[in-house]
């Protein structure tokens, strides 16, 4: 046999058994280690529990020497003091006010020597710096123990489960123990049972209690902290939110900073936002919830009672609206309760009795007050799919007075934003006045049918009833810009008694006066400016003769903007110009 044949023969598995040995030993290696790394983290942690109970026993002796050596100085003491009255009880009952001053800075002194001598001993010194020192570390080891443990994503996750919803973690779970012990992470996004998206928040921090640190599994929740989230809340999943409500139990109370809270329909179509949200509560019992709402700051109170009681209180900051409502009867069955509600702005109340049911808030005999009017109201609010009104109001008394010298002290600006409605505001009213007080007794009652639309007022119908003089009907539409208001409409007045009309108006010459007036054109509201386009009385009223009524109207009527618009006898000389003429 040649010597190459050799070698391969003799090497060959020889280098195969090697190989095959030194799998074997990397195979042995893997595993020891990996059972000592399992030996090292069950070893800590019960070096910890273990640790943790001797720092307890620790502490529990530390304290009751505590208490002894407490003991004994406060007995010292009580004998120091003891010894002190006994020596100075002479003073004391040979008592003047110039000794008994004497005997009380003496005992002031020897008190102050006392404590002194107490903590000026290097032994108590040393002591208090050795306990200080003590507690401190054991209070540091025992709040770094949730550092060891492992947060997956399952953690989180496993109390959702529990509500029947989805919690997806993007971010890495950390724990903290300052400024208290938490666990925060970034990217939370929660989904119901059909995937549709509730919350997506960028910051969380769950605090935990001091209490159970020791144990992952015994962990107490008891804050949720969320910052920058998105909130979605559909109306036509009410019910899955109060299953999801009534089941959290393991958290009570919640912050929720900087959020954005979307409202959806039930064809998942945005309906209206709050900006800015800040929402706290103890539980879900007690809410408070702050924010932006059509541009304006919204204070919403929520509290449900052991009675099952429920008191929601709405604020509107700027617009200083007020609304409490009380809930005293809810079936959930038929999706329908019943309570009382108060509603104020500015001076403005209204006081009813409510019932809600099929998505809709209807009132019965609502009472209704301000510094202008006093009435009942009737009729129905509607929320879905869109938000809808509509109601009667029935006015026992109107002050016209009282309305004429509020608009008289308004801005040209402020009077032009009365008109301006949101266009989501949508519905109708029925106003009628059986009484109107006014100083020259112009119109007596009135009867009227308004709708909102799209943030135009729309004025189907304003009859006038103007007593013996006659009536009035009006019908027109206020549109709203950014730049204008105006308020294009057409007008019929009828008169009854000619010689009544003379003898209101001071007219006294022998002009003739048509039985009835139609008039229509646009009314600025912002510049009070008159835009005459067609007069009619007997006969069609010329180009000029328009064109001279507009100029004597925008000179007496609106010269001086709202005090002069509503102004009796500025209305007066602008009637014996125009007919005179």
């Amino acid at each position: 046999m040649k010597y190459q044949k050799f070698k391969r023969y003799i090497f060959q598995p020889l280098s195969k058994n090697i190989n095959l040995l030194g799998k074997h030993i990397y195979t042995l290696i893997l595993k020891s280690l990996r059972n000592l790394g399992t030996q090292i983290h069950s070893f800590m942690l019960n070096f910890l529990r273990n640790l943790e109970k001797l720092i307890h026993s620790l502490i529990l002796s530390f304290l009751r020497n505590l208490e002894q050596f407490i003991h004994s100085i406060i007995i010292n003491l009580l004998r120091s003091l003891g010894r002190i009255v006994k020596k100075n009880y002479r003073i004391v009952t040979n008592y003047n006010y110039y000794n008994f001053l004497k005997f009380l800075k003496r005992t002031k002194n020897k008190v102050d020597r006392l404590i002194k001598l107490y903590t000026r001993s290097p032994k108590i010194k040393s002591y208090v710096a050795y306990l200080s020192a003590f507690i401190f570390l054991n209070i540091f080891i025992y709040i770094s123990i949730p550092f060891f443990f492992n947060y997956s994503k399952s953690t989180i996750n496993k109390y959702c489960s529990a509500l029947e919803i989805q919690c997806v973690v993007d971010g890495k779970i950390k724990y903290t123990f300052f400024p208290s012990p938490r666990l925060k992470f970034n990217n939370l996004i929660i989904l119901d049972s059909d995937k549709k998206k509730l919350l997506n928040a960028k910051n969380v921090s769950i605090k935990i209690h001091i209490n159970g640190l020791a144990k992952q599994d015994e962990f107490k929740f008891t804050k949720v902290e969320i910052k920058n989230s998105e909130i979605n809340f559909y109306f036509n999943d009410l019910k899955r939110y109060k299953k999801i409500v009534n089941k959290t139990d393991f958290v009570n109370p919640f912050v929720l900073k900087k959020s954005k809270i979307i409202f959806f329909d039930n064809n998942q179509k945005i309906i209206t936002t709050i900006r800015d949200a800040n929402i706290e509560g103890k539980s879900f019992n007690d809410v408070v919830l702050k924010g932006i709402f059509l541009d304006d700051e919204i204070q919403i109170n929520y509290e449900k009672n052991e009675t099952n009681d429920k008191s929601l209180v709405l604020k509107l900051i700027q617009s200083k609206i007020l609304a409490k409502i009380n809930i005293f009867e809810q079936k959930e069955e038929e999706k329908s309760m019943k309570g009382d509600l108060l509603f104020k702005k500015d001076k403005n109340r209204m006081r009813s009795v409510f019932a809600y049911k099929n998505d809709q808030i209807v009132f019965k005999n609502a009472d209704l007050r301000n510094e202008f009017l006093n009435g009942n109201l009737a009729g129905y609010i509607k929320f879905l799919p869109f938000f809808d009104f509509d109601l009667d109001l029935d006015l026992k008394g109107f002050n016209f007075k009282r309305l004429y010298t509020y608009l008289g002290k308004m801005k040209k600006e402020e009077f032009s934003k009365l008109f301006k409605i949101n266009y989501k505001i949508n519905g109708t009213i029925n106003l009628n006045a059986n009484k109107i007080y006014s100083q020259h007794g112009l119109i007596n009652s009135f009867e009227s049918y308004i709708k909102f639309s799209n943030g135009n007022i729309v004025v189907d119908k304003l009859l006038l009833n103007l007593g013996r003089l006659g009536a009035a009907d009006v019908a027109g539409i206020i549109k709203t810009d950014k730049k204008y208001t105006n308020f294009k409409f057409e007008s019929n007045v009828y008169v009854d008694s000619k010689k009544y009309f003379r003898r209101k108006f001071s007219i006294f010459d022998k002009q003739k006066i048509s039985n009835n007036l139609f008039t229509s054109g646009t009314l600025d509201l912002v510049n009070f400016n008159m835009r005459f386009d067609e007069i009619t009385g007997d006969i069609k009223f010329k180009d000029e003769e328009i064109s001279y009524i507009e100029k004597e109207f925008n000179y007496y009527m609106l010269d001086d903007g709202v005090v002069s618009f509503f102004n009796f006898n500025k209305f007066k000389e602008f009637m014996k110009s125009t007919i005179s003429d």
